[in-house]
């Protein structure tokens, strides 16, 4: 159990630093640095079977590969940052971390 809040402890800290990390790098419009924070949060997302946030933070990854267009990158971070929140608070009040 202690194991198990441990990791839901990271994995709620590492969405906020990489979410931080998103927004920082959108100052100077760095596709790269996005696409690397995105892969890196991927992963851990999937652990947790948070679906729709995988999904939306592997789009992300790609238009920021891609070089998409600014604006549709940006609206990407919008719904990433709602579906962050959203998992988090779920995931905080279920299991009362």
């Amino acid at each position: 159990e202690a194991f198990l809040k441990e990791m839901i402890q990271l994995f709620l800290k590492s969405t906020n630093n990489g979410l931080t990390a998103i927004y920082k790098a959108t100052t100077s419009q760095d596709y790269e640095t996005i696409a690397e924070v995105c892969h890196k949060m991927a992963a851990p997302c999937k652990h947790f079977q948070a679906d729709d946030l995988y999904n939306t933070i592997k789009q992300l990854e790609d238009e920021a590969k891609n070089n998409r267009s600014w604006t549709e990158i940006t609206k990407q971070i919008k719904l990433l940052e709602s579906e962050i929140n959203e998992v988090n608070k779920i995931i905080t009040e279920s299991l009362n971390v």
